[in-house]
């Protein structure tokens, strides 16, 4: 399902190197889980995406996610910091 969503995002963006954050959520409830850790961290390394687990009940990670977000999104930005900022489309879900 996020290889169908990230596909369609790029395809929306016209771009092939957007920043992106997989989330594991509810990491707490570990005999409910539907995906492992490993089979997280593969795909996000297929499209270089940043992987983390998260459980908003104990608190574990949760501000990471922001923190990595925006270093995905600062490791993606231009180091022109004069003139105009190129045109383009943002998409966040």
């Amino acid at each position: 399902m996020i290889q169908v969503v990230y596909d369609k995002i790029i395809d929306f963006c016209g771009v092939t190197d957007i920043p992106c954050v997989i989330v594991g959520s509810k990491v707490d409830l570990e005999s409910s889980r539907q995906v492992n850790a490993a089979e997280g961290e593969k795909l996000a390394q297929e499209i270089k995406a940043a992987w983390v687990e998260t459980s908003a009940k104990t608190n574990l990670n949760v501000g990471k996610v922001f923190e990595l977000c925006l270093a995905e999104i600062e490791k993606r930005a231009p180091n022109n910091q004069a003139g105009e900022p190129p045109a383009s489309r943002c998409c966040i879900m």
